[in-house]
């Protein structure tokens, strides 16, 4: 299934902005996505979830790596693997969308 997040294949992340209640990841050219729901990042067997001590400095690693696959499935995540086989999950799970104050 094809998704317009293909679009990031091949594009690296060059920024991330940890804002109130969201980040924000920058692709090259500037494309951004606006994350409001829980990140979970996985690099060399390791996992990080939104919130938890190693979270940012995982995250903050990413920046530099191309992403080489989306996986993007509807009412479950979106999964952004990276050229060296780490990989960004965006939560897309209803118990996890709308406001947070």
């Amino acid at each position: 299934m094809t998704s317009s997040f293909d679009e990031l294949i091949g594009e690296d992340l060059s920024g991330v902005t940890f804002v109130r209640n969201h980040l924000q990841l920058q692709f090259n050219p500037p494309l951004v996505l606006n994350v409001f729901t829980p990140v979970m990042i996985r690099s060399k067997g390791v996992e990080a979830k939104s919130g938890e001590q190693a979270f940012a400095n995982m995250l903050i690693a990413q920046i530099n790596k191309f992403v080489t696959n989306v996986d993007f499935r509807a009412d479950d995540a979106l999964r952004l693997t990276f050229d060296d086989g780490s990989s960004i999950v965006i939560s897309l799970r209803q118990e996890h969308s709308g406001p947070k104050q």
